[in-house]
């Protein structure tokens, strides 16, 4: 497996569900705040037109993340011996980080997914625990290819590894 590229243009990161959802919100909150506060903006000729337009998208593509995210299993990193937050979402073959993710760099981290619920209640790495690849950004979302030999459902824990320190960083475990 190998991760999908950490730095990625814009575009490609609304792919990310909980990128697009914090995204969508965003821009759906300054646009109605535009409104709320009688922005002069409104006054110029065909402004307010485009504004409500662009909110009612808005709208629309946040509901549309917010369905992504449910077509998978999701859980918040807990820090174990380093800092570590965010969210991990597992749709389909691929692993996404939230924008908010964020871990105290390391040597040499990578993403694991495991079948473990608690990867401190095993040897870890364990037999079933899939190496997804080196984090290339210990901040930020990013999205990881997944190709597992079980079903997706059998994985439950994503799991961060120091692997030059073979030390449990963090991990998440996954549910819907």
């Amino acid at each position: 497996c190998m991760p999908i590229g950490q730095r990625v243009p814009e575009h490609d990161l609304m792919e990310n569900p909980l990128y697009a959802k914090r995204y969508y919100d965003e821009l759906l909150e300054n646009l109605v705040s535009l409104s709320i506060h009688q922005n002069p903006l409104l006054q110029e000729k065909g402004k307010e037109k485009k504004i409500e337009q662009a909110r009612r998208d808005a709208l629309i593509k946040a509901r549309e993340a917010e369905q992504n995210q449910q077509s998978g299993p999701k859980g918040a990193f807990i820090p174990m011996e380093e800092y570590a937050q965010g969210t991990a979402l597992l749709t389909g073959n691929t692993l996404y980080l939230s924008p908010d993710f964020a871990v105290t760099p390391g040597i040499s981290l990578h993403l694991f997914l495991t079948t473990a619920v608690d990867p401190r209640d095993t040897t870890f790495p364990d037999p079933a625990a899939v190496d997804l690849g080196p984090l290339k950004n210990a901040y930020g979302a990013q999205a990881f290819a997944v190709n597992l030999s079980a079903s997706p459902t059998h994985y439950r824990t994503a799991v961060l590894w120091d692997a030059a320190l073979e030390r449990l960083v963090s991990f998440a475990q996954l549910s819907e």
